[in-house]
């Protein structure tokens, strides 16, 4: 459906991976899994602390920046 709505809204398909998509999420850290494999995203906060280390690891040549 997201793939649909896309070429709805800008004329320009495009092939999204579901799968795919979610593995980076979970490992970004970004959504966790529980037990029975249901899906979570991590709440906002976290989240953007998990990306500013990650990009800080990127740019700054494996440091987080603080």
């Amino acid at each position: 459906q997201i793939e649909q709505w896309i070429q709805e809204k800008t004329g320009r398909a495009v092939d999204f991976e579901e799968d795919d998509a979610l593995r980076k999420l979970e490992r970004l850290e970004l959504v966790k899994r529980d037990d029975e494999g249901r899906l979570a995203a991590v709440p906002l906060a976290a989240g953007l602390e998990q990306l500013k280390r990650r990009w800080g690891d990127l740019l700054v040549g494996g440091r987080s920046v603080p």
